[in-house]
């Protein structure tokens, strides 16, 4: 799916107006944010904390039932880099979240790039660790008090932390000192518990200098040597681990040849029809994820637009009273599409202004952002080129669509071959406002993804598409979604339009 289609910021659009729900405000999770300050003044306040920008510490692992030794390296940089590396016999593993992507490379094999919830999960370990819990809520995460606990006699409190992505931890609290004393983790590709203890004074924070790890049926036991804030480290550490690689492509050069290949792939896309699956989810306040609503639509394309007609919901088809407001809708957008076209063909001999149409296109990503960390991955079976992208430092954004882009970081996966963007992951950084907030504001931490795939020989549709946003409207209406989009049954229709190219090549 290219840069240049409309549809994913549209629903992103869609998404910030139609789903409206109230943020929890409970008094539950007041008290939660209580034991959060009471831990962030326990060891150090948040002063001294906010001086910490970055944390090296080293020491040794061993398993406690093998015997098995090696050592142990943990970095972090704020806001929300992350590296942890174990090295010895059997336990050897590396990871690391670099502010725009995760990935992990274990026992010395294969680097991976993570995607979706794993991903998300390291994502949240990297902000967690560096922010202490200070800022959480501004990255529409949430906190509810989730009882107490006896751990090693010591009576806990518990808190639950729950993010825009679907991530769930527990935190347990002393309740006497306010440190931290258990860590949870739950979830896909996280699952374990960390115990904490000997904590001692480092530049006026309290560090624990000993760990228990229980994961994967192994207990791991750390003990630190030496814990430093604010040393010298390597950017390297934190990026995608370089090897030997076949000569790469210039980013910015094949995502040219990207947006050059979609208005080729744009005429056949249009002769093509085939069924989304819309699931928006719904958190309660004990932090249970479930289905809320669930609508099916068949897509069609107007030209380039991507049309949504509203066929169920709930797997119930429509009333006829339903039917017939949705035939209306989508005849409206029928004849304003014509109104388009015909506007269009008389302005075709007026000069058009690079990117003041306010759509969010590859020329913007170009201008507004810098492409790191270049590698080659497999990817669903096909070697893809990967790349992350970032806010590029001291540009000046010259329209909205611009000035969305300079929030946004992520990840990109292109078949090189087809020239087509694969998956993409991208999230915000910081808050984006829309006349000074007055409008929309939409909040650090939204989170998007999306994935096609190559059907009929012929062209790239979508497959997959995931939002998780919170936001505010005119000031005074809230709005959280997390909706998820699952595409299937493509069919083909009246068109004798054929491109001949390369599928992908799988092995």
């Amino acid at each position: 799916m290219s840069f240049r289609r409309k549809v994913h910021f549209k629903v992103l659009a869609a998404v910030v107006i139609a789903l409206a729900l109230a943020l929890a405000g409970s008094a539950r999770a007041q008290s939660a944010d209580k034991i959060l300050k009471n831990y962030v003044k326990a060891i150090g306040g948040g002063k001294k904390l906010k001086e910490i920008k970055n944390l090296r510490a080293t020491g040794d692992i061993r398993d406690t039932a093998s015997g098995q030794a090696g050592s142990f390296t943990l970095e972090t940089r704020a806001p929300d880099s992350f590296y942890l590396e174990v090295t010895g016999e059997g336990l050897g593993r590396s990871e690391g979240f670099n502010g725009s992507s995760g990935w992990e490379q274990i026992a010395g094999g294969v680097p991976s790039t993570l995607t979706g919830l794993k991903s998300a999960q390291l994502r949240a370990t990297a902000f967690f660790r560096n922010d202490h819990f200070q800022t959480y809520s501004k990255v529409g995460a949430q906190a509810v008090v989730a009882g107490q606990e006896t751990i090693e006699g010591k009576t806990t409190n518990a808190v639950e932390m729950m993010t825009r992505t679907g991530i769930h931890r527990k935190f347990f609290f002393d309740a006497k000192s306010g440190i931290l004393v258990k860590a949870i983790e739950e979830g896909e590709g996280a699952e374990g518990e960390t115990l904490f203890s000997d904590y001692r004074p480092v530049d006026g924070v309290l560090e624990a200098f000993h760990l228990v790890i229980h994961t994967g049926g192994r207990t791991l036991e750390v003990t630190m040597r030496e814990v430093r804030h604010n040393a010298p480290l390597d950017d390297r550490a934190f990026a995608f681990p370089e090897k030997a690689t076949a000569p790469l492509p210039d980013p910015a050069e094949l995502l040219r040849e990207v947006e050059k290949n979609q208005k080729q792939l744009d005429l056949v896309r249009k002769n093509y029809t085939y069924t989304l699956d819309e699931t928006e989810l719904a958190t309660d306040d004990k932090g249970k994820t479930q289905e809320k609503e669930a609508k099916t639509y068949e897509v069609f394309f107007l030209g380039s637009e991507e049309v949504n007609r509203l066929i169920a919901k709930d797997g119930k088809p429509l009333t006829d009273q339903e039917k017939k407001k949705e035939d209306e809708r989508v005849d409206k957008i029928f004849k304003k599409y014509q109104e388009k076209k015909k506007k269009e063909a008389a302005a075709a001999d007026t000069p058009k202004k690079d990117g003041d149409d306010g759509d969010v296109g590859i020329r913007d990503f170009l201008r507004a952002s810098q492409f790191v960390n270049p590698r080659r991955e497999r990817f669903h079976g096909t070697e893809m080129i990967v790349f992350d992208f970032q806010p590029r430092p001291g540009y000046k954004p010259r329209n909205l669509s611009e000035r969305l882009i300079e929030t946004l970081s992520g990840v990109i996966w292109i078949d090189e071959n087809a020239k087509e963007v694969v998956r993409l992951e991208a999230r915000t950084n910081d808050n984006f406002k829309i006349g000074g907030g007055l409008v929309v504001s939409l909040q650090k931490g939204m989170y998007f993804a999306f994935e096609q795939e190559f059907v009929r020989d012929e062209v790239w549709l979508p497959s997959y598409a995931e939002i998780h946003i919170s936001a505010r409207a005119f000031l005074f209406f809230k709005f959280k979604g997390d909706v998820i989009n699952r595409y299937s049954n493509y069919k083909k229709f009246g068109s004798d339009i054929q491109i001949r190219r390369a599928p992908p090549e799988k092995q």
